[in-house]
């Protein structure tokens, strides 16, 4: 993991600040139905050309075995991205991520993954509308920080910056269902698999678990929701597929019921309300700093935008969940006490194609905590995609369904590039057998 000299320049952007790209404010669209007088939208936006030369100086404390590792894992990752390159300089096919904060938060809180993830990536990611550096503007209806008007705001950025070279979403909680959302609405606009004939038996013979009473049992949820396979998306879609951080199957609306009570209540006790997010969000074992981000990154969030969030909340439905065709990694922290494990392992085994990954020693925030194990997920999920893509050539194509959990937690936090090197070599075993089984054909039809 980056040492936390390391984790303070890139917050505080001291030298860092050099290679990010100055933050745009984006207007938006003005929007029907909005109460007259009620000022523009916007919001305030990062976008980060693939630069390769923005990278994390080597620390002294990496011994020689492990930065030998690390270079041959990068130079794999180099090749298989090779066919990308900046946009700056014309080439239109790399790939973008676009980073989707949580609640109430801030960009900000993915700034340690940017290094890794700015190599081999175009990287979008922006504070909602009345979070972070966007406009909060006060005497407005509460409606206009609802989850329905955060989403179109998604959806006109995602419009406006998606990339030609496929697109990958990364949410973090709350920005996970409207990732998820998003997903379900590019899918049916762009023509995707919608109700395949797995789908409609799926849903026929297995309808979807709507728990009760906030159940906090994870076999209640997850118990019979296996699915058959299913086909990999076309490849005219522009979502890669997506990256759910911390999130869960089922929120009830309207969150947490604490932000209920009067506005000035809420005000009294946002110290107090702070010091439980922390004790619930942060593991024990996180390094100080991180706390420190997550505190810098919400003090500027008013309480009455705060409260008008919450009374509006609304999670992805159980139908969008069942709906979505584009292959997900799912992403938990052991002891988050915000959204519970359980949640996490039943929403990876409601998706149609879904890997449940558990970092121990993490709580909440996952890319705060394990920045580097996260920023490696995503780009072996990338490069796995992008292989699978490639290979299908426009056909269909078969998803394997894992799921990572107990004995296996260690390998996922510890020994990603091991992991790597297993998934890259089955895929040449897979297709030297499909060359073989080409060449057999062939000959086939010379003899007859």
């Amino acid at each position: 993991m980056e040492d936390d000299e390391w984790q303070q320049q890139l917050w505080h952007q001291q030298e860092h600040a050099q290679a990010l790209p100055p933050l745009q404010r984006v207007e938006l669209k003005p929007r029907p139905g909005r109460p007259k007088g009620e000022p523009a939208r916007a919001v305030s936006l990062l976008e980060i050309p693939r630069q390769r030369q923005f990278q994390k100086p080597q620390g002294e404390g990496q011994n020689k075995e492990q930065r030998s590792h690390e270079a041959k894992r990068e130079e794999g990752m180099e090749e298989e991205f090779e066919e990308g390159g900046d946009v700056e300089e014309g080439e239109e096919e790399v790939v973008t991520v676009f980073l989707i904060h949580g609640a109430m938060a801030t960009w900000r809180q993915f700034m340690r993954l940017l290094p890794s993830l700015s190599r081999y990536f175009r990287v979008v990611c922006f504070d909602a509308y009345g979070c972070g550096e966007s406009p909060k503007p006060a005497g407005v209806d509460g409606s206009a920080f609802s989850t329905d008007e955060l989403f179109e705001d998604l959806k006109e950025v995602y419009d406006r910056f998606k990339g030609k070279g496929g697109n990958i979403l990364v949410g973090h909680s709350f920005g996970s269902s409207q990732v998820m959302r998003l997903a379900e609405c590019v899918q049916q606009r762009e023509g995707g698999p919608g109700q395949s004939q797995h789908q409609h038996q799926h849903q026929h013979h297995h309808q979807p678990h709507q728990p009760s009473q906030y159940e906090h049992h994870a076999g209640a949820l997850v118990r019979g929701a296996m699915h058959p396979p299913f086909s990999f998306p076309s490849s005219s879609s522009s979502i890669l597929g997506l990256v759910l951080l911390a999130s869960a199957y089922h929120v009830p609306d309207g969150g947490n019921p604490i932000f209920t009570l009067p506005l000035p209540v809420l005000n009294l006790i946002k110290p107090i309300i702070s010091q439980v997010f922390k004790s619930k969000a942060i593991d024990a074992h996180a390094p100080s700093s991180v706390w420190k981000e997550q505190a810098r990154g919400n003090q500027g969030n008013p309480m009455y935008i705060v409260k008008a969030f919450y009374r509006h909340l609304r999670w992805a439905t159980i139908e969008t969940i069942h709906s979505l065709a584009c292959p997900c990694e799912v992403v938990h922290g052991e002891t988050d006490g915000i959204i519970p494990l359980y949640q996490g392992r039943a929403l990876a085994a409601n998706l149609l194609k879904a890997n449940f990954h558990v970092f121990r020693e993490t709580g909440h925030q996952v890319m705060q905590e394990r920045p580097a194990e996260t920023a490696a997920l995503i780009i072996a999920a990338a490069t796995k995609w992008s292989r699978a893509r490639r290979r299908a050539g426009g056909k269909e194509g078969r998803w394997k369904r894992t799921m990572l959990t107990g004995k296996m937690v260690e390998e996922v936090e510890i020994s990603f590039p091991q992991r790597i090197a297993k998934e890259e070599e089955e895929d040449e075993q897979e297709e030297e057998e499909h060359a073989e089984e080409r060449v057999e054909r062939s000959e086939g039809d010379k003899v007859t």
